[in-house]
């Protein structure tokens, strides 16, 4: 078993200036990390054998060099293939999920993210990947993967149960943080159905419908019940 070591610094390769600004800004503020930004794959193998980021956060839909092909280059380079790689997008349905596993990324995270817990998730795919955690079968088969899904859904069942008669107040506001919070976890972590359910809270809670919330809170509830 190989151990990970705490990740401090992070290649983000994205063509798109406004989501690598948001990533930039998770990581270094909040996560503490430091990072460089590369928004094409031949950019960002210059910086990769240059700088030897701890991980590099991919995008998949890249210009002129693709995220798979970007990643299969610093796997077959010497001074870059120790480099874990964690692909970022929005294309995270099971099929393509089990293809990023195959091309040897150690997890993806889903757009849209949650910049709060970015560096978090991260760390925790790495970690999963050097402990031999077999997050590369997939989030489904992945140990501890879901407690995360189900710690952060008890968490915002709690919020909800306190809040119906005070969607506007704090207690609205804070179930509506949680509800961000566990879509951007469902979604990473292959849990589409408990992402749907949400994100209909925080629909409902943007909206203030009341009904909205105490549905989103019979199914969360059920999901729970069934665990």
């Amino acid at each position: 078993m190989t151990l990970s070591k705490r990740l401090q610094s992070a290649l983000i390769v994205e063509d798109d200036p406004a989501i690598s600004h948001v990533v930039q800004l998770a990581l270094e503020r909040v996560a503490g990390w430091r990072t460089w930004i590369a928004g094409d794959g031949e950019t960002a193998l210059a910086i990769a054998e240059a700088e030897q980021p701890d991980v590099v956060v991919l995008d998949v839909m890249l210009p002129r060099l693709s995220g798979p092909e970007t990643l299969r280059r610093l796997a077959s380079h010497p001074s870059t293939t120790a480099i874990p790689v964690v692909f970022m997008t929005a294309r995270v349905q099971p099929h393509e999920r089990a293809r990023y596993a195959e091309l040897g990324a150690v997890g993806v995270v889903a757009k849209p993210f949650d910049p709060m817990v970015l560096g978090h998730e991260i760390q925790e795919l790495v970690d999963g990947a050097a402990s031999g955690d077999p997050c590369r079968a997939g989030p489904s088969d992945a140990p501890g993967r879901p407690e995360i899904v189900e710690r952060r859904a008890r968490e915002l069942v709690t919020a909800l149960e306190h809040c119906v008669d005070d969607i506007h107040g704090d207690g609205g506001r804070h179930a509506l943080e949680l509800a961000h919070k566990l879509r951007g976890a469902a979604g990473t972590f292959g849990a589409p159905e408990v992402g749907l359910w949400a994100g209909q809270a925080e629909d409902a809670l943007r909206a203030g419908s009341t009904a909205g919330v105490q549905a989103a809170l019979v199914d969360l509830a059920a999901f729970l019940s069934r665990l």
